[in-house]
Formats: structure tokens, sequence, C-alpha cells
């Protein structure tokens, strides 16, 4: 019944509707608001950093590395999240729905205008997203 549907559509010049790809992905997150950062601190004063000498810039690139880490994990708690990742985090309801708008409204007087107004609404919402995310990630 779907693939009928979608050949009607395209059978009639409208293109079939696309969202935007969403999985589900399960990542450890650091809890920084919890974390002892004097502990951090003093652990990272008091480590010796002579283990450097002779190293390669790529070889002290990867201890360095692991030594913060490992410093890290005993002081930063972490915690499991799953989370749904979109290709457009930004694509709300209200973002189909002008899309679907748009489509209907192909070979039509109010082509045109439906395609701004999808335009601009596409536009408002991807700036918005972006400064939310800004935001977030300063009281971080």
């Amino acid at each position: 019944m779907k693939d009928q549907g979608r050949r009607s559509q395209m059978g009639n010049g409208k293109r079939p509707h696309r969202s935007a790809k969403t999985e589900t992905v399960q990542r450890m997150v650091w809890n920084y608001r919890d974390a002892d950062w004097d502990r951090l601190n003093a652990n990272l004063a008091k480590t010796d950093w002579e283990f450097f000498r002779g190293m390669s810039p790529n070889e002290g690139t990867v201890k360095l590395t692991e030594t913060i880490l490992k410093l890290a994990h005993e002081v930063i708690g972490q915690r499991s999240c799953k989370e749904l990742k979109s290709s457009h985090p930004w694509l709300t309801d209200e973002i189909v729905n002008c899309l679907k708008a748009k489509r209907e409204a192909e070979g039509t007087e109010f082509e045109r205008l439906r395609a701004e107004e999808c335009s601009a609404k596409i536009v408002s919402a991807r700036e918005s997203y972006i400064q939310r995310t800004k935001q977030e990630l300063a009281r971080m």
C-alpha cells in the first residue's frame, strides 16, 4: 500500500516525502558538573611529566591523551546516554507540515509562496537550533 502511494506521487509529478534520517545512539558522557576539579588539578600538578623526553610528537600526543584521560576517569564520573540523532535536528513537525504544504502546492499559483514560506521557516528553525546548541555548550 505504501509503495503504491509513492508510485502515484511520483506518477503525478510530485516528489515523495523524505524526512531526516534518525537513529538511536548510546554513548558515554562525562558528568562535568559533579567533577572534583581540585583533585584533577592536584593530580595533574603532581604527575611526573619527564616521560615525554625522547618521545616523538606522535608518541607524546598519544601518551598525553592517555594520561589525562586516566586522571579524568578518576575524578569525573560518566554515565550512559541514549539519544535520538537526526541528520537535521531542526526538522520539527511544523517544518514537516510546511514541506507537505509546499509539495501540495506544486504546479499551482501558490507554489512560489509556499516554497518561500517553507524556506524561511527552515532557515529560522535551523538558526534557533544553532543558538540553543551554543547556549547549552556555554552552560557546560
